[in-house]
């Protein structure tokens, strides 16, 4: 039986030893269980797969272009394994923690037209739907980077780099013989400072992984984050969509738990309140959401997160319906940084999570 399996690898710019200096911890995973995250600080191990896919990609393009021989093709391959691991030292990759991501799926491929064999290695020609990620893959992959940037030290500025990724399959019969999928994707190197990760922090983005990955709407605002915050993201697209998410996550977030804290406390104080009379969830402009979210998870940051909200907002508005200022600078670590916030506030507030206090913690939440 021919399984399909998508592998990707990100690098975690804050991070460097894990808890105990362990080199390898399982994360996440799935309910099924087809889908596995582990973190480690070895990321020679993490993407041997992915750089075999790399090296397998390389010689099978010189053998369509060149009719070549795969008599000696595996040194090639290992060759070229080995130049990729001289690059990672030379990045210092070695010394961040790095998210690995397995997804399994069943697969039915037609190998006898498809599959090309050179000696020891072999490959697999398929359109790009071959390489896109199952959903429940993505999903779990957003809420796990999502988490880890909550825990991280520097949570505004944060940066993933995706190390590579790979698709392969696998027949039961023959476990030890992938057959490639030969597009990788790889990003830039980049050099970063390094923090010791603590158990504390594992464990609460654990749950915060967990929780993020059962809900799809806060999924979507954690994808919207990290596209916001990827290194080669351009300013403009990284304000709007830092915008877009934060804008999700009020409206997600009010809709499901906040109105219903507003109606209670308004219940209780004998109908005063912050925004007005009582009214339903269509009828509070975005302002007023964010006013009682603020109230609910940051009561004495209440007046500052609040103006500095409409600010924002404000500076959104002119852009995208007047064009103004669309030269920039634009303030789009101030919107993650408060969007952050605040999703640390939620998931501590709803679940208890743990995550460790963010620079705005004046008052913890209740």
């Amino acid at each position: 039986m021919w399984k399909r399996f998508y592998e990707a690898v990100y690098e975690i710019e804050s991070f460097g030893a894990l808890p105990d200096n362990a080199e390898t911890l399982p994360f996440a995973q799935s309910p099924g269980g087809q889908v596995v995250a582990a973190l480690t600080t070895d990321p020679d191990g993490a993407c041997a797969r992915i750089d075999r896919a790399r090296a397998v990609a390389g010689e099978a393009a010189r053998c369509m272009m060149t009719a070549a021989t795969g008599a000696d093709m595996e040194s090639r391959v290992a060759q070229g394994i080995a130049q990729q691991r001289a690059a990672r030292r030379r990045s210092g990759a070695g010394r961040r923690t790095h998210l690995w991501i397995r997804a399994e799926v069943p697969a039915d491929p037609p190998l006898d037209k498809l599959t090309h064999l050179r000696g020891d290695v072999s490959w697999h020609l398929e359109g790009n739907t071959a390489f896109e990620m199952p959903q429940e893959a993505r999903g779990l992959t957003d809420a796990a980077l999502a988490a880890l940037r909550l825990v991280s030290p520097g949570q505004t500025d944060a940066q993933v780099r995706e190390a590579g990724r790979a698709t392969y399959l696998l027949d039961d019969a023959h476990p030890d013989r992938p057959v490639h999928t030969v597009s990788v994707n790889a990003g830039p190197v980049q050099m970063y400072t390094v923090h010791p990760m603590s158990g504390e922090a594992l464990e609460a983005a654990r749950r915060a992984t967990g929780y993020m990955r059962d809900d799809p709407k806060l999924t979507r605002v954690a994808r919207l984050l990290g596209v916001a915050q990827k290194a080669d993201t351009d300013e403009l697209t990284a304000f709007i969509t830092a915008w877009t998410a934060l804008e999700m996550f009020v409206n997600i977030t009010f809709s499901s738990c906040y109105h219903a804290w507003w109606q209670a406390r308004e219940a209780a104080a004998n109908g005063t309140s912050l925004v007005a009379e009582a009214r339903p969830v269509g009828k509070f402009p975005l302002s007023e959401k964010f006013a009682v979210l603020a109230e609910a998870l940051h009561s004495a940051g209440q007046d500052e997160d609040l103006g500095q909200f409409r600010a924002l907002k404000d500076q959104r508005d002119a852009l995208v319906h007047r064009f103004e200022g669309a030269e920039g600078p634009f303030p789009t670590a101030i919107v993650i940084g408060l969007l952050a916030e605040y999703l640390r506030r939620h998931l501590d507030e709803r679940f208890a999570v743990g995550l460790p206090p963010g620079p705005a913690d004046a008052d913890p939440p209740r």
